[in-house]
């Protein structure tokens, strides 16, 4: 691989993070602010999933030089778990971590694996 591809490469990750970071500012922020308002909840939760969107976009143009369909969304859901389990334990909503959440986790990353290495061919 040159140094263009890891760049690249590198950058898809980065929007990969930054696109989870404010799905769960969508999903969470609204709670630890304390809204009560359903309209104000809507609004927030709008204003992130905007802001997700101009990463997201991006993020899948890139992704599909490196992988398929399949695979490019088994690593949108891995960075989802990833970024979900590190918002709930730095972010204060005091929820505790679940088995099951580092089971999908290992789920998703096995079956990335597995697709990427052509395992089951």
């Amino acid at each position: 691989m040159n140094s263009g591809v890891i760049m690249l490469f590198i950058f898809w990750s980065f929007l990969n993070i930054m696109i989870s970071i404010t799905l769960n500012f969508a999903l969470y922020e609204q709670l630890e602010l304390g809204i009560n308002s359903f309209w104000e909840k809507l609004l927030h939760s709008e204003f992130w999933a905007s802001i997700e969107w101009i990463f997201l976009i991006p993020a899948q143009v890139i992704g599909y030089s490196f992988f398929t369909p399949i695979q490019l969304s088994l690593t949108s859901f891995g960075f989802e778990y990833l970024t979900q389990l590190l918002f709930e334990i730095y972010n204060g909503l005091q929820k505790n971590i679940t088995l099951d959440e580092y089971v999908g986790l290992f789920i998703i990353l096995f079956a990335l694996y597995a697709s990427k290495t052509n395992m089951f061919h």
